[in-house]
Protein backbone atom coordinates (compact mmCIF):
# COMPACT_ATOMS: atom_id res chain seq x y z
CA UNK A 1 0.00 0.00 0.00
CA UNK A 2 1.42 3.38 -0.89
CA UNK A 3 2.06 6.08 1.69
CA UNK A 4 -0.53 8.48 0.30
CA UNK A 5 -3.29 5.89 0.78
CA UNK A 6 -2.28 5.33 4.39
CA UNK A 7 -2.25 9.07 5.05
CA UNK A 8 -5.55 9.56 3.24
CA UNK A 9 -7.17 6.81 5.31
CA UNK A 10 -5.69 8.27 8.51
CA UNK A 11 -6.89 11.77 7.63
CA UNK A 12 -10.37 10.49 6.72
CA UNK A 13 -10.72 8.66 10.04
CA UNK A 14 -9.44 11.73 11.90
CA UNK A 15 -11.87 14.10 10.16
CA UNK A 16 -14.77 11.71 10.77
CA UNK A 17 -13.84 11.54 14.45
CA UNK A 18 -13.77 15.33 14.70
CA UNK A 19 -17.18 15.60 13.03
CA UNK A 20 -18.70 12.97 15.30
CA UNK A 21 -17.15 14.64 18.36
CA UNK A 22 -18.41 18.11 17.45
CA UNK A 23 -21.89 16.79 16.68
CA UNK A 24 -22.00 14.75 19.87
CA UNK A 25 -20.84 17.71 21.96
CA UNK A 26 -23.51 19.92 20.41
CA UNK A 27 -26.22 17.38 21.17
CA UNK A 28 -24.92 16.91 24.72
CA UNK A 29 -24.89 20.65 25.41
CA UNK A 30 -28.41 21.11 24.03
CA UNK A 31 -29.69 18.23 26.13
CA UNK A 32 -27.96 19.02 29.42
CA UNK A 33 -27.67 22.82 29.48
CA UNK A 34 -31.15 24.08 28.80
CA UNK A 35 -33.10 26.16 31.28
CA UNK A 36 -35.94 24.51 33.15
CA UNK A 37 -39.21 24.68 31.26
CA UNK A 38 -41.27 25.21 34.42
CA UNK A 39 -39.43 27.16 37.16
CA UNK A 40 -41.90 26.16 39.88
CA UNK A 41 -41.53 22.47 39.03
CA UNK A 42 -37.73 22.93 38.96
CA UNK A 43 -37.84 24.58 42.39
CA UNK A 44 -39.99 21.76 43.79
CA UNK A 45 -37.70 19.13 42.26
CA UNK A 46 -34.61 20.82 43.74
CA UNK A 47 -36.29 21.00 47.16
CA UNK A 48 -37.19 17.32 47.09
CA UNK A 49 -33.72 16.38 45.90
CA UNK A 50 -32.01 18.27 48.73
CA UNK A 51 -34.38 16.89 51.34
CA UNK A 52 -34.09 13.34 50.02
CA UNK A 53 -30.28 13.53 50.04
CA UNK A 54 -30.31 14.85 53.61
CA UNK A 55 -32.84 12.24 54.72
CA UNK A 56 -30.88 9.35 53.20
CA UNK A 57 -27.32 10.47 53.91
CA UNK A 58 -27.52 12.48 57.14
CA UNK A 59 -30.66 10.89 58.67
CA UNK A 60 -31.85 13.77 60.88
CA UNK A 61 -34.72 13.29 63.32
CA UNK A 62 -38.25 14.04 62.06
CA UNK A 63 -38.31 17.28 64.07
CA UNK A 64 -34.98 18.37 62.62
CA UNK A 65 -36.18 17.39 59.15
CA UNK A 66 -39.20 19.69 59.47
CA UNK A 67 -36.94 22.57 60.51
CA UNK A 68 -34.53 21.77 57.68
CA UNK A 69 -37.40 21.80 55.16
CA UNK A 70 -38.33 25.32 56.33
CA UNK A 71 -34.70 26.40 55.99
CA UNK A 72 -34.52 24.97 52.46
CA UNK A 73 -37.70 26.85 51.52
CA UNK A 74 -36.38 30.10 53.01
CA UNK A 75 -33.06 29.64 51.22
CA UNK A 76 -34.84 29.10 47.91
CA UNK A 77 -36.84 32.30 48.50
CA UNK A 78 -33.64 34.18 49.29
CA UNK A 79 -31.89 32.87 46.18
CA UNK A 80 -34.86 33.88 44.03
CA UNK A 81 -34.79 37.38 45.56
CA UNK A 82 -31.07 37.66 44.80
CA UNK A 83 -31.66 36.54 41.23
CA UNK A 84 -34.45 39.09 40.77
CA UNK A 85 -32.28 41.79 42.33
CA UNK A 86 -29.19 41.10 40.22
CA UNK A 87 -30.86 40.26 36.91
CA UNK A 88 -31.29 43.93 35.89
CA UNK A 89 -27.59 44.54 36.58
CA UNK A 90 -26.63 41.54 34.45
CA UNK A 91 -28.87 42.71 31.60
CA UNK A 92 -27.42 46.23 31.91
CA UNK A 93 -23.89 44.82 31.64
CA UNK A 94 -24.86 42.94 28.47
CA UNK A 95 -26.46 46.08 27.01
CA UNK A 96 -23.41 48.17 27.87
CA UNK A 97 -21.09 45.64 26.25
CA UNK A 98 -23.18 45.60 23.08
CA UNK A 99 -23.24 49.41 23.03
CA UNK A 100 -19.47 49.62 23.47
CA UNK A 101 -18.93 47.14 20.66
CA UNK A 102 -21.27 49.11 18.39
CA UNK A 103 -19.19 52.26 18.92
CA UNK A 104 -16.31 50.60 17.08
CA UNK A 105 -18.35 49.48 14.08
CA UNK A 106 -19.32 51.18 10.86
CA UNK A 107 -23.05 51.60 10.14
CA UNK A 108 -22.96 48.55 7.85
CA UNK A 109 -21.16 46.50 10.49
CA UNK A 110 -23.69 47.64 13.11
CA UNK A 111 -26.49 46.28 10.95
CA UNK A 112 -24.70 42.94 10.67
CA UNK A 113 -24.00 43.03 14.41
CA UNK A 114 -27.72 43.53 15.11
CA UNK A 115 -28.54 40.62 12.81
CA UNK A 116 -25.99 38.49 14.66
CA UNK A 117 -27.46 39.48 18.02
CA UNK A 118 -30.96 38.67 16.81
CA UNK A 119 -29.82 35.24 15.60
CA UNK A 120 -28.07 34.57 18.90
CA UNK A 121 -31.07 35.79 20.88
CA UNK A 122 -33.34 33.35 19.06
CA UNK A 123 -30.88 30.52 19.67
CA UNK A 124 -29.97 28.72 22.85
CA UNK A 125 -27.20 31.10 23.93
CA UNK A 126 -26.63 34.83 23.58
CA UNK A 127 -23.43 36.50 22.43
CA UNK A 128 -21.93 36.88 25.92
CA UNK A 129 -23.94 34.21 27.70
CA UNK A 130 -22.80 30.91 29.06
CA UNK A 131 -25.33 28.12 29.01
CA UNK A 132 -27.53 27.94 32.10
CA UNK A 133 -26.73 25.35 34.73
CA UNK A 134 -27.87 21.82 34.10
CA UNK A 135 -31.23 20.99 35.66
CA UNK A 136 -31.15 17.93 37.88
CA UNK A 137 -31.93 14.58 36.34
CA UNK A 138 -33.84 12.03 38.40
CA UNK A 139 -31.48 9.52 39.94
CA UNK A 140 -28.33 11.55 39.26
CA UNK A 141 -26.27 13.11 42.07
Amino acid sequence: MSKWRVWTAFLTVFVCGVLVGVTGLGLFLRQHFRPPEDPSAFRKEMRERVLTDLREEVRPSPGAMAAIAEIVDATQDELEAIREETFPRVEAAFAKGKERISEHLTPEQRKRFEVLLEKRHKGEMGLFRLPPPMPPRPGMP
